[in-house]
């Protein structure tokens, strides 16, 4: 059976009306209705804004790994993944270049079926070309260390002309199709947003989700894809080994 994944840079719960709020992008969600979803600028704060990290999770039923890629005593902001398939292991990923802003990954892996494990990698890329260029290739290491494993990235990609070419780089292992515009969620013009999977699994086609509610959440669309396992797409069930429930809770905190 496919899968569905989606990748959404929530812009911290703040829409075009530039109100933080958490229950719309909970809402959006719904809408998509997907298995896997990797999100991006997710916030917790000590103010009425609260932890949308624990919200999300709470809101939407599924599993959360959070990534916080920066980290202070008034707040944490970054990267979330939340699956509806078990979760067998999860690990953060630095990729941070100095001297700017922190960046990193989720790297995780799910049941997709009856022991068919999946390797998900959610994560937000630099604003920079030659910043991102080094963590397109700490990316190419996850996909090479992945073995028979399928991996599906999920994330904000940041990347447009003129270092598309350098996104390429990592070739025939990242399935290259066209990627639709997701921002600005008003009038998407730039296809910032990308799922990718290894082997090219991906069925259909990658798509933005422009519902109207969409478009008011964040300053991002969702990208969609519906992804389907072929025989021999994925570990046997012999090679799982889930992660305990202690290491599951230290990952989500």
């Amino acid at each position: 059976m496919p899968l569905r994944f989606a990748t959404y840079n929530v812009h911290a719960c703040v829409g075009a009306d530039r109100a933080c709020d958490p229950a719309r992008i909970a809402a959006v969600l719904a809408e998509i209705d997907a298995d896997v979803v990797g999100l991006q600028e997710v916030s917790a704060r000590g103010d009425t804004r609260g932890d949308q990290f624990a919200y999300l999770e709470r809101a939407t039923g599924m599993t959360a790994v959070a990534g916080p890629n920066i980290v202070r005593p008034e707040a944490r902001f970054g990267n979330v993944l939340l699956t509806r398939r078990p979760l067998l292991d999860a690990r953060l990923v630095d990729l941070s270049v100095d001297p700017y802003e922190p960046r990193g990954a989720v790297v995780a892996d799910i049941d997709a079926d009856r022991g068919r494990r999946v390797r998900v990698v959610v994560t937000h890329l630099g604003l920079r070309v030659w910043e991102r260029a080094r963590q397109h290739a700490r990316l190419g290491e996850i996909i090479a260390a992945r073995g028979e494993v399928p991996v599906v990235i999920l994330g904000d990609f940041n990347s447009w002309w003129p270092d598309i070419k350098v996104l390429r780089h990592l070739g025939p292992r990242l399935a290259w199709r066209k990627t639709p515009a997701s921002f600005p969620a008003h009038l998407p013009v730039l296809a910032l947003d990308r799922i990718r999977a290894v082997p090219d699994t991906v069925v259909g086609r990658v798509r933005t989700h422009g519902s109207r509610l969409a478009r008011q959440a964040s300053d991002h669309l969702p990208v969609v894809a519906d992804i389907m396992l072929r025989r021999g797409d994925a570990a046997s069930e012999e090679e799982i080994a889930p992660s305990s429930p202690a290491r599951a809770r230290m990952i989500r905190r």
